[in-house]
């Protein structure tokens, strides 16, 4: 029981320490303000993820089938949400499992259940249901998207993030082999550039400040009255996340190639907030793997940014301790 309460002590001062900043940063984003303007699944979807997040530190800090129930609920709603959600659960059951190691089938069957509970009806009432004619899914629609460098076609300005308005034979092709056969053909036309774009251009455009395919800025569709103009001071905390973003997103990469290092030395962390930054970095990691392979808008991904805010200030405060270590070391006891 000591133990216990230690460990429980524990989680709660390392989180302590970076709620604060975390929140801070949240609540300046004007990407999350503007979004709040528009009847849009993001703005659901960020709720949504927000209180997944949340079932899941709780989970890592009391493992039990009614967290994990909780957790899996929140992730099929997640996926009704944003389909995109949906693979994550193939890698978040067998996770949690394997750290529940004296309740690896409770914990398993209630992830699952609190999944299939919520997403399933929807799955049994839309599946083998067909497409309007003259449509095609959404996801094909994505992957065909993001088969042009810098989301645009043949480099034109113009074109950028509207693609199906300006490329010949956009919308002629309406299956996966049309699409990767276009594909190919364009990328042994410009190997280097196609080369550049899937390995790195999609993920740094998937993580970038501007909307692209919008108003511009922080706006999808035009405001009549744009108050970070208007007032000084939102004016102010506009340009400092501005400022801040490219920065605070590195950190956050880098919280991301850390946090599953062996958890000793100046990454040594209570359990829970090792397993929790670790689900949220696969979690990150899963979700620019998919608009790497489909559509990298900017919009998709402002309902990672409390996530990404809190993976910054995790590492600013994992570096602050082994800076703290370099310059005071521990003093040697004698004897």
């Amino acid at each position: 029981r000591v133990r216990l309460v230690r460990r429980h002590r524990a989680d709660a001062d390392h989180a302590d320490r970076q709620a604060p900043p975390t929140a801070a940063l949240t609540a300046l984003s004007p990407h999350l303000a503007a979004m709040n303007l528009y009847l849009l699944s993001e703005t659901l979807f960020t709720l949504v993820l927000a209180a997944f997040a949340l079932a899941l530190g709780a989970w890592c800090r009391r493992p039990g089938a009614g967290t994990a129930l909780a957790a899996g609920a929140l992730l099929g709603l997640a996926t009704l949400v944003r389909p995109t959600t949906l693979y994550f659960i193939v890698l978040l059951a067998p996770l949690l499992a394997w750290w529940a190691p004296s309740r690896r089938a409770v914990t398993l069957i209630a992830v699952l259940a609190g999944f299939l509970v919520c997403y399933g009806p929807w799955f049994v009432l839309s599946h083998g249901a067909p497409l309007p004619e003259g449509h095609t899914s959404l996801a094909l629609k994505s992957i065909n998207s993001g088969t042009y460098p810098d989301l645009m076609v043949d480099g034109r300005p113009e074109t950028r993030g509207a693609q199906h308005r300006y490329a010949p034979g956009f919308d002629d092709r309406d299956t996966l082999g049309e699409v990767l056969a276009h594909l190919l053909e364009r990328a042994r036309e410009a190997p280097l550039t196609y080369l550049r774009w899937y390995a790195l251009g999609k993920a740094v455009t998937y993580l970038g400040w501007d909307i692209i395919a919008g108003a511009g800025d922080v706006f999808v569709y035009p405001v009549e009255y744009p108050g970070f103009a208007a007032h000084a001071w939102l004016g102010s905390s506009h340009g400092l996340m501005m400022d801040l973003h490219w920065p605070l997103m590195c950190l956050a990469l880098a919280g991301c190639a850390i946090a599953w290092l062996p958890a000793r030395g100046v990454l040594s962390r209570p359990p829970a907030a090792v397993r929790l930054t670790r689900v949220l970095t696969l979690l990150i990691a899963y979700f620019i793997l998919v608009h790497v392979v489909g559509s990298p808008l900017p919009r998709y991904a402002i309902p990672l940014r409390p996530l990404l805010y809190g993976l910054a200030c995790w590492f600013l405060y994992a570096a602050g301790i082994a800076l703290a270590r370099r310059v005071r070391p521990p003093a040697s006891v004698s004897g």
